[in-house]
């Protein structure tokens, strides 16, 4: 009542900005997520146990995993095909240390999928700088290291040829070299002795 008589009283709240914002705030997870799942690679994030909370596809793709469900109940610090190798000791140092750590290794998945991979695990905190979890950014480094070796057989051949003019050494050499990088990728090759048929 006011004065008495009946009263109806409006309010006019303006939500405008409030909408806005969580307008933003959907956008900005939804960009986020399409970062993640569309990344060229791997990218793990875990709680503070250790217990992944997000794998995307390249990250699934590179442990040779079934699905996300079956990774996710995985721990990396309990992950018997990590535990007691440079890999696992990175989620450990991170964890504790509270440092972004990397390591480059070899790695085979428990699915048996083999490759050299570079690692990067970082701390995530809170605002009172409590671990909450951590992020791997994993990447495939197999064809790179690959690469570095056929670079560094070539080198050590220009190497040993370089100083000699005989073309039977060269030839040894060169064969050596050639079966050492086939082999490598399981190709044998056999090399005869310089004027052989």
């Amino acid at each position: 009542r006011y004065g008495g008589e009946r009263a109806v009283q409006l309010v006019h709240v303006d939500v405008t900005e409030l909408h806005e914002a969580r307008r933003a705030l959907h956008e900005s997870e939804a960009l986020k997520r399409q970062l993640i799942e569309q990344a060229p690679v791997g990218i793990v994030a875990t709680d503070a146990e250790g217990n992944p909370t997000i794998i995307n596809p390249a990250a699934l793709e590179l442990l040779g995993s079934p699905s996300a469900d079956v990774s996710k109940r995985l721990n990396v610090f309990r992950l018997p095909s990590v535990q007691g190798s440079e890999l696992a000791r990175v989620f450990e140092v991170a964890a504790t240390t509270r440092v972004l750590q990397r390591v480059e290794g070899h790695y085979r998945s428990l699915w048996g999928k083999e490759s050299d991979v570079s690692l990067s695990v970082s701390p995530l905190l809170d605002d009172e700088g409590a671990l909450r979890g951590m992020l791997a950014i994993i990447e495939d480094v197999t064809e790179r290291r690959r690469a570095e070796s056929v670079r560094g057989a070539l080198l050590e051949l220009a190497r040993e040829i370089s100083g000699s003019l005989d073309p039977a050494v060269i030839e040894q050499s060169a064969c050596r070299r050639t079966q050492e990088l086939l082999a490598a990728a399981g190709v044998a090759l056999l090399c005869l002795e310089p004027g052989a048929r």
